[in-house]
């Protein structure tokens, strides 16, 4: 007998047991359309067989981001896996082993080397958009100010929104297009209004930086400023404490006690670190040159050299790399501090979640590329 085996979880127990009253004829003449609509796009066996057998590098993606063996469902916006398969064969059982083992292939895919570093450069203090775009309820821009949205505007944000989808980032509500020059700031995040609104926050690219990059340091980047995103949504912090904080803080806010950073402060930052880094601060007179002086004193606790300018860099450039290591390259690396600032990131179900999310979306990218 035929099974349909469905990687979408359908909620049709609830009707079975929500103790509801409905009409029986008009629920399964429902159900029937529903699953002839399911059947015609739900590949056979022998063409997941076909699609899968000549390796995981080879398989394609589509213009909608899905790969060959998935089929797109326009009216929930999502790729859905689904093959008929026979019962009472072990035809069901195969393809539970093949798509398990794809997506050990995608958790151990190397998108970096061990030795990454993304170059940070220039300051966003003198910098203007070129163009300024409204983020809508629809996850579609809305153009603010500057030009009319070209088609370069829209590739570079296109990559970002399919890399980091809207459910992630409910707080970015605004997007920029920028450039100071090549190799200089390809991008960063900041609050649009600080004042009244500390919590809504917009991303900038730099245009020029985003044709003459390689993709691999456009996405890192990416990735980089969406850790600051989610690090500093209003549900991790006071961003206006009048009392005594006792946990971390930062200018003028106040991290909870179970927000990210201020456990990642505690693990990593809070002994002899933070003081140190401040007292460097104070006398070098700027966070960049006290991270250059932090970093050639500690270096086996960091990423990279810029995740030593701040406690905040610190965050997004290890969850970067919590992101785009493979698990093999994170089990084989030194147990030294700055690996286990990578896997602190493992405390929290949510961020796993995220980390494969966004690198199952990279894999796509790069496959679109």
């Amino acid at each position: 007998m035929k099974n349909y085996y469905n990687f979408v979880l359908l909620l049709l127990v609830m009707l079975l047991t929500a103790g509801c009253e409905f009409d029986d004829y008009d629920y399964l003449e429902e159900s029937d359309n529903y699953f002839d609509e399911l059947n015609e796009n739900a590949l056979e066996f022998d063409e997941f067989l076909a699609i899968t057998s000549s390796g995981f590098d080879s398989i394609r993606v589509d213009s909608n981001y899905c790969y060959e063996f998935e089929y797109y469902d326009s009216l929930t916006d999502e790729c859905v896996f689904e093959v008929m398969c026979d019962e009472e064969t072990d035809e069901c059982e195969r393809v539970d082993i093949i798509y398990d083992e794809f997506l050990l292939y995608l958790e151990n895919k190397d998108y970096i080397t061990q030795d990454f570093s993304i170059s940070h450069h220039g300051s966003i203090e003198d910098i203007d958009l070129i163009v300024e775009f409204y983020i809508n309820s629809n996850d579609n821009l809305e153009l603010l100010m500057g030009s009319d949205i070209d088609e370069m505007s829209m590739s570079i944000w296109d990559e970002f929104s399919f890399l980091i989808p809207d459910s992630l980032r409910p707080d970015l509500r605004y997007f920029g297009i920028f450039t100071d020059g090549v190799d200089e700031t390809l991008a960063y995040v900041s609050q649009r209004d600080y004042v009244e609104n500390p919590h809504i926050w917009y991303l900038a690219v730099d245009y020029l930086d985003y044709t003459s990059q390689n993709k691999e340091e456009f996405y890192a980047t990416l990735i980089h400023e969406f850790a600051h995103i989610f690090s500093l949504e209003n549900s991790q912090l006071d961003y206006y404490y009048e009392y005594d904080c006792i946990y971390l803080t930062v200018d003028d806010w106040c991290f909870y006690e179970n927000s990210y950073l201020n456990l990642f402060y505690e693990e990593f930052w809070k002994k002899e670190l933070y003081e140190f880094h401040f007292n460097l601060v104070q006398e070098l007179g700027s966070e960049e040159e006290a991270g250059y002086e932090l970093y050639d004193s500690y270096p086996s606790y960091f990423v990279t050299q810029y995740a030593a300018t701040n406690i905040l860099e610190d965050f997004a450039e290890s969850f970067m790399m919590y992101v785009l290591l493979s698990n093999n390259q994170i089990q084989n690396s030194p147990r030294v501090v700055s690996t286990q600032k990578i896997i602190f990131f493992n405390n929290f179900d949510e961020l796993k979640e995220m980390r494969i999310q966004i690198r199952d979306n990279l894999e796509k990218l790069n496959k679109m590329n």
